[in-house]
């Protein structure tokens, strides 16, 4: 059982000798792992590329010593130069607008290279939902030039709904229900929702619009309208009219906060009978009105790497009405 000596670090002028040693997560004296001295020239390489240096090459050598179980580690570096992004590109896509995906990119062209912004345009292009990143980004190097090609291969998942549907219950009666919905309207990212139940003792009409990126700005914008007519007898009637509005902005690359306000009116008609004084039986009537404003703040962190089947990362949301 060998024991980790001396790290060397060679060939290294971008980054000082210190800095790329914390990246080795082995000290002098502990055992030799071979799985953290891999993690180490992969922390090194990563930030390479992180910095422009796509093709930096990272390579460890292992030399034991003849008197002792000590093995020194000498990592070199061929920094190669750095890179720049040439252009950015998306294939596959046939409904969705390259702008739709090209604005969850976080490298930009012009840019030094940068492969962990890279990773996280991937996951941000897979939480859109109707399309999907399946492969890793393609990098083409611009014959003679410092520069390099990226091009995101992508498939589209086809997020529109239709249901129409019927049947019969006890409060609703018979009924008729029709529901459309997309969560990339046109090609263009925006969320549409339109709904409907028709029946012989309530009915209920809704629309809903959001724009995810108003001004062609991380910033969320909406609107919902709806009516409810319901009929519970003889006795009660009740309609209830009302919208609401939604405003958001993204805050980091995964958490963003939204302030949504509601309202609703509600009229309700109640018919009743009492016994007048002359003995006969007298039909009353009554009305009651209700406004109902309400705000509700909510913050939303997502990580998650896909929005309908995620099999990674994590979400958190809070929120509170008042």
């Amino acid at each position: 059982q060998y024991r980790t000596g001396e790290v060397v670090i060679e060939g290294n002028e971008v980054f000082p000798d210190d800095s790329l040693r914390l990246m080795v997560p082995l000290r002098e004296g502990d055992i030799l792992r071979n799985y953290w001295l891999d993690a180490g020239v992969e922390g090194i390489t990563r930030r390479y590329e992180d910095r422009g240096h796509l093709y930096a090459e990272v390579v460890r050598q292992i030399r034991r010593r003849a008197d002792e179980p000590i093995a020194v580690v000498t990592i070199t570096i061929d920094e190669d130069e750095p890179y720049y992004i040439d252009t950015i590109e998306f294939s596959g896509n046939t409904a969705t607008q390259d702008r739709v995906m090209r604005r969850e990119v976080l490298i930009n062209e012009g840019a030094l290279f940068n492969r962990t912004r890279l990773t996280l345009s991937q996951r941000k292009i897979n939480q859109l939902g109707y399309v999907e990143a399946k492969e890793d980004p393609v990098i083409e190097p611009v014959e003679g030039e410092n520069r390099v090609r990226v091009r995101f291969p992508v498939e589209e998942k086809g997020r529109n709904e239709i249901q129409v549907g019927g049947g019969y219950s006890g409060l609703d009666g018979a009924f008729f229900t029709g529901v459309y919905s997309t969560r990339n309207f046109l090609g263009r990212g925006q969320v549409v929702s339109l709904a409907l139940q028709i029946g012989g003792r309530s009915s209920r009409y809704q629309l809903s619009f959001t724009e995810p990126w108003f001004m062609n700005r991380p910033i969320t914008l909406g609107f919902s309208v709806f009516r409810r007519d319901v009929d519970y007898g003889a006795t009660l009637q009740s309609t209830s009219r009302g919208g609401g509005i939604i405003l958001g902005k993204r805050l980091t690359t995964f958490s963003n906060v939204q302030l949504a306000y509601g309202y609703e009116s509600v009229t309700s008609n109640s018919l009743g009978f009492a016994v007048g004084a002359d003995g006969e039986l007298q039909q009353l009537s009554s009305e009651a009105s209700n406004k109902i404003s309400s705000l509700t703040p909510t913050f939303l962190f997502d990580k998650i790497n896909n929005a309908y089947r995620p099999s990674s990362g994590h979400r958190f949301s809070a929120s509170v009405q008042v």
